[in-house]
C-alpha cells in the first residue's frame, strides 16, 4: 500500500532511488512513531474529538505494538509503503476498524526521536547510508 501511488507502476530504479533504505530507517524510528501516535491520541481525547473509551482502546493497541517492536518482531511488510502504513494496518487489525485519522504525521515521530536523542546526548545517526 503506497499512499502516493497514482495507478502507474514506476521503474524499480526510480523507487530505489527515491526510497533507498527508508525501510531500515523507518524501523529504527518505529518506537518514536508509536510514542508520537500515543501523544496524538491523548490530544484527540483532550480536545474532545474522541471519547475516553476510544482513547483507551487506541493506547492499549499502540502499547501492544510498542512491546512487539521492543521484541524485534514488528516488520514493514513488502506491500506497505512505510512504518506509518504498517502501524495503521496493525492498529486496524487489532481494533477491527480503520484508524488512519489517529496516526500523526511523520514530523511528530521525528520530533520525538530528535528530542530524545538531544536530551540523552546521543549521536544523531540513523541508517541513512
Amino acid at each position: 500500500m503506497k499512499l502516493w501511488e497514482k495507478g502507474i507502476n514506476p521503474e524499480p530504479a526510480i523507487i530505489e532511488f527515491t526510497a533507498g533504505k527508508d525501510r531500515k530507517t523507518d524501523l529504527a524510528l518505529t518506537k518514536w512513531d508509536i510514542i508520537g501516535s500515543m501523544a496524538h491520541v491523548i490530544m484527540l481525547q483532550d480536545v474532545g474529538l474522541i471519547s475516553d473509551g476510544e482513547k483507551n482502546d487506541l493506547l492499549k493497541a499502540l502499547h501492544s505494538l510498542f512491546v512487539i517492536d521492543n521484541q524485534g518482531h514488528l516488520v514493514i511488510e513488502k506491500d506497505m509503503e512505510d512504518i506509518h502504513s504498517q502501524i495503521e494496518k496493525e492498529m486496524s487489525s487489532i481494533l477491527g476498524r480503520p484508524v488512519r485519522k489517529f496516526i500523526p504525521a511523520v514530523h511528530e515521530m521525528t520530533r520525538c526521536w530528535l528530542t530524545s536523542a538531544c536530551t540523552q546526548g546521543r549521536r544523531l545517526t540513523v541508517c541513512l547510508s
